[in-house]
């Protein structure tokens, strides 16, 4: 993790009650575990992951609840994003600051706005070639996701996850698309203001 760990879910976080206390426990927000550990990382706290943990939680039992459920998590990774971009490229924040949150900034909200943005154009102005521009796209995906996933299971001691390779062309051919689409809603819906829902 080189020390950019800026997320610790609450359903899979311990924190001593001295420091979360100490930074004001839970803002009301949409991600209020985000903005937990970033107020922890600002404090120059240590944050550590723990590969081995286990826990249990609810997830969503539908498409509809999980499309909500990521749209509220996109409004609030922004949300917090631009709430603490105080601490952005700044040397007193260590790793987080300097290249954990303003890459999470770039990588996740600047390049899906971007992408979108060339997409909607490409469309509208090369209408006759998309479908060959989707399939080249498509294929250097998968192939990116293979090289992810080899990379990930030759360094990863869990030998016998080499298994869910087989969902590769699901994951970059429905998912991954998918998922951008919802987040990208849910980066609009908060950088246009609109009324947040649970």
């Amino acid at each position: 993790m080189v020390g950019t760990l800026l997320i610790v879910p609450g359903a899979f976080g311990a924190v001593r009650r001295e420091i979360f206390e100490g930074v004001g426990v839970y803002d009301l927000s949409l991600s209020e575990d985000f903005d937990s550990t970033l107020k922890i990382h600002k404090t120059r706290r240590k944050v550590k992951f723990a590969s081995d943990a286990v826990a249990y939680t609810i997830v969503p039992h539908t498409l509809r609840s999980w499309i909500r459920q990521r749209i509220r998590w996109a409004r609030g990774e922004i949300h917090t994003l631009i709430k603490h971009r105080n601490m952005f490229f700044k040397p007193f924040f260590k790793i987080p600051g300097l290249v954990g949150a303003p890459d999470m900034f770039f990588m996740d909200v600047v390049i899906l706005l971007a992408r979108a943005v060339w997409i909607l154009y490409l469309i509208l102005s090369y209408w006759w070639i998309v479908w060959k521009v989707a399939l080249l796209i498509s294929i250097f995906y998968m192939f990116l996701e293979a090289v992810t996933c080899i990379t990930g299971g030759l360094l990863s001691s869990r030998k016998d996850d080499f298994r869910y390779a087989i969902y590769l062309p699901v994951i970059s051919l429905v998912y991954r698309p998918l998922h951008d689409l919802i987040r990208l809603i849910g980066y609009l819906k908060e950088l246009c203001g609109a009324k947040a829902e649970w």
